[in-house]
């Protein structure tokens, strides 16, 4: 090979591995790194419950069957002062899974601020059946 074909085969060769390597560096966005975000989000002083919304659902796009980003998107829902979508994903959780007892903590409360108080009492009625003998649940009953 001459010189010159060497020389233009090495660059390129180089080149093509710095930008392979680029890609190597760039951290790919997890579902978890996303959910800890929101969760943060949420928790900051003041809170940014649309950005921990955001967040949940760039989650729920990586990781659709994750359950926890569902609940912690019900919760930024509910904060945010959206009830009608907390109401749906946090239902959603239900469905999915009948045992996920934070759910139907959530909705509670939500229900009762709402001064739903029969469907408040309905969902603490529901969390019973799955959890008979739960402390946390049969006060918030006997508080509505």
């Amino acid at each position: 090979m001459k010189p010159t074909l060497k020389s233009v085969l090495t660059v390129l060769l180089i080149m093509l591995c710095v930008n392979t390597h680029a890609q190597w560096l760039k951290k790919a966005e997890s579902s978890d790194d996303l959910y800890k975000e929101a969760k943060r989000e949420i928790e900051a002083k003041p809170p940014h419950y649309q950005r921990a919304i955001s967040l949940c659902n760039r989650a729920l796009d990586i990781s659709p069957r994750n359950l926890d980003i569902y609940l912690l998107l019900g919760r930024a829902y509910s904060l945010a002062g959206k009830t009608d979508s907390a109401r749906i994903t946090l239902n959603y959780v239900i469905q999915k899974n009948p045992r996920y007892k934070d759910a139907y903590i959530y909705l509670v409360n939500m229900e009762a601020v709402a001064c739903n108080y029969q469907q408040a009492i309905e969902y603490a009625d529901m969390g019973l059946k799955q959890y008979p003998n739960d402390r946390d649940l049969l006060l918030k009953k006997l508080d509505i």
